[in-house]
């Protein structure tokens, strides 16, 4: 075996343990961050905010995008299993559920920042969207359309050399790549950027209306807890942008090089780096969620403990029954 060969089977040995690592990894600390979302989403103060609403969606989705598609890829990628080139029905399922997931994700937190926007507005009309009778049928529309919009996929992904991909050198790979790259990446992301750029806006021309003696201590609180929810929204916005931006980056660079002929080594092994890590840290953010929002804002610290210490004293006096 030549030294070239070496190096090569060498550097993927070390891309794929440090792709499963972070898949273990986004599994552990998000299902675990998922569950404490959860916890803190449903008190009784929150679930009938309608930011707060989509932003449990965003959570649930978040959830099976780590528990589906990254088990999937851990065992098809790493225990051997080729189920995906034996099974039509599980090829096209897998791509489905692995972009319409994450995009459903995506669509809700745009949802969250959105009610934001609409909340921080100084006309009534524009404000009254922003009430949990309209996230109810708001979500469900968007629940609608994240799973329709993929639908070409399972149309479109076929068993092919077998592998389970589209055919080469076709229209729809194209169609594919546009779609995946621009409408389900980086317009929701722009658009989520955009909304937080207007609520700052807003939130600065409010501050100018109002004078600080005309508040009163409850209007203090809601406000504050209004500044640290759009804190956590912002911030989780500018993470998952930038966690997107890699997984935008390798995959362009998978499909420039995806036809070239003769690679040598290192390009063989920059190929499979790129793919492999982007597509793990990008649904490492999806774990990230409960982290940003504890470290970001006391007020969800304080729901969290307070909901940790009722379920441990509910079940200490359960214990003593």
């Amino acid at each position: 075996m030549s030294t070239n060969s070496t190096s090569l089977t060498t550097l993927l040995k070390i891309v794929q343990q440090i792709s499963l690592t972070v898949n273990f990894l986004t599994i552990i600390i998000g299902t675990i961050g998922g569950i404490c979302n959860f916890i803190t989403f449903t008190t009784p103060k929150l679930r009938r905010n309608s930011c707060v609403f989509y932003l449990l969606c965003a959570n649930t989705f978040q959830m099976i995008s780590i528990l589906i598609p990254i088990s999937i890829r851990l065992l098809l990628g790493y225990f051997g299993d080729n189920l995906e080139s034996q099974s039509i029905i599980f090829c096209k399922a897998r791509y489905y559920l692995s972009f319409t997931l994450p995009a459903l994700a995506t669509f809700y937190m745009l949802l969250s920042i959105l009610d934001r926007c609409l909340t921080t507005s100084s006309h009534a009309k524009i404000r009254a969207w922003s009430q949990i009778k309209v996230a109810y049928p708001l979500s469900f529309v968007v629940f609608i359309f994240g799973c329709i919009i993929n639908i070409h996929i399972i149309v479109f992904q076929v068993i092919y050399n077998n592998k389970c991909q589209i055919s080469a050198n076709s229209i729809y790979e194209v169609f594919l790549a546009v779609h995946i790259v621009f409408f389900i990446s980086l317009l929701p992301h722009i658009l989520m950027l955009i909304l937080c750029l207007i609520t700052f806006l807003n939130l600065k021309q409010r501050k100018t209306r109002i004078l600080p003696n005309t508040t009163n201590v409850r209007s203090s609180l809601i406000k504050r807890f209004e500044a640290q929810l759009i804190t956590i929204i912002v911030t989780q916005t500018i993470v998952g942008t930038v966690f997107l931006l890699l997984r935008v980056g390798s995959y362009s660079y998978s499909l420039l090089t995806r036809n070239k002929l003769n690679k040598i080594d290192g390009e063989i092994a920059a190929e499979n780096l790129t793919l492999q890590m982007g597509v793990a840290f990008y649904f490492f953010n999806f774990a990230l969620s409960f982290y940003i929002s504890t470290l970001t804002s006391k007020y969800f610290r304080e729901t969290f403990r307070k909901r940790v210490t009722e379920f441990y004293r509910r079940r200490i006096s359960c214990r003593q029954f």
